[in-house]
């Protein structure tokens, strides 16, 4: 199976760690690693991602701090650089709390506690528990200048859960972050959520699956209409986030505020992220079966064609997205997702937390 062999070729058995990919990045990535945990851990993995955890509190604790990226010798830096990462200290407690393993917990909890609280100090509004405003935090849309978005506010979540599930004293606890999502993203007139606080009138692919994915939002929930979920698929639809493959991240015609990366390389404008994607179908998996079906299908037909699992994909042409500077990685860790999402009962997002 691709998928499989994909993940295999992804462990460093030198160092003993999951890079992000076989090539193009050879350092484990936070948010992408943590991302994988579950499904690796259901397809096989476990020992593989117990040994990849202690890679990365071995550099943390040299460091004294939690950085998104960690290089082969253990060296930390941040992307875009100078930036903080939510998602990705909440990807790697996401995946911790899926390896359910107290003793490593135990064993780092003074460096968790820290930086549970540095979290906390760098990305909260102690008032009301939003994202702050006006600072810009590398996340899933790193490129653009996002204003406490919504995205970042289901990172939150994630943390808030985690640190729950993991026992370490937690700064969040007493913030309601599905109202918060409801109350300053989600529109009733529009039927869909925003996203950033700027509440600018386009859907964002990000935006509209984490609420759901993470588990915060859990249709029907919090007073949202029972057909909240379909009228964020009709949206994303509409907007074509989902064509020629799921995700984009938007359709490349909203005018938005960005660093220069994004003209030099607009791979987020409007190309399909596999990462995205993945999400997008095990957040089907749990609430819309039968269109979850017809998702993975075209995953699968997909990597069967191209015989890897891309990075990202060009929406112009179906295939992989290249560009003068950049073209895609074909054989990235996500392929772990994917392949658990092909087992018959399928380890899927916010079960474990």
């Amino acid at each position: 199976m691709i998928c499989r062999k994909i993940v295999e070729a992804c462990f460093d058995s030198k160092r003993n760690y999951f890079r992000t990919s076989v090539d193009t990045y050879p350092e484990l990535w936070s948010r992408d690693f943590g991302r994988c945990v579950p499904a690796l851990i259901h397809t096989g993995y476990r020992q593989e991602v117990i040994s990849s955890y202690c890679f990365a509190f071995n550099a943390y604790e040299k460091a004294g701090r939690y950085e998104l990226t960690i290089l082969p010798n253990g060296r930390l830096y941040n992307f875009p650089f100078g930036t903080y990462s939510p998602d990705g200290f909440a990807f790697f407690l996401y995946g911790l709390c899926a390896l359910d393993l107290p003793e490593l917990v135990d064993e780092h909890r003074p460096f968790l506690q820290r930086e549970a609280v540095r979290f906390f100090n760098t990305v909260i509004h102690p008032q009301n528990g939003t994202v702050k405003t006006q600072v810009h935090f590398s996340e899933a849309q790193d490129y653009l200048r996002r204003d406490s978005s919504c995205y970042a506010t289901c990172c939150c979540y994630i943390v808030q859960q985690a640190l729950n599930k993991l026992g370490i004293d937690n700064p969040l606890t007493g913030y309601d972050y599905p109202a918060i999502l409801k109350q300053r993203y989600y529109s009733d007139d529009l039927g869909f959520f925003f996203d950033d606080v700027h509440q600018r009138h386009f859907v964002s692919g990000d935006a509209n699956i984490l609420p759901f994915w993470t588990g915060a939002v859990r249709p029907p929930a919090f007073e949202m209409p029972k057909d909240t979920l379909d009228k964020v698929l009709n949206h994303l639809d509409a907007a074509m986030l989902n064509t020629p493959l799921s995700s984009r991240y938007r359709n490349g015609t909203e005018k938005l505020p960005s660093l220069r990366l994004d003209r030099i390389n607009p791979w987020q404008t409007d190309s399909v992220w596999t990462c995205l994607g993945i999400h997008f179908m095990e957040m089907l998996a749990l609430y819309a079966p039968h269109r979850f079906i017809e998702e993975k299908e075209k995953y699968l037909a997909l990597v069967n064609e191209m015989r890897c699992f891309p990075e990202v994909i060009s929406s112009h042409t179906g295939d992989l997205y290249r560009y003068p500077l950049y073209v895609a990685e074909t054989s990235m860790l996500w392929a772990a997702n994917l392949l658990n999402l092909l087992q018959d009962d399928p380890r899927v997002t916010h079960e474990h937390l």
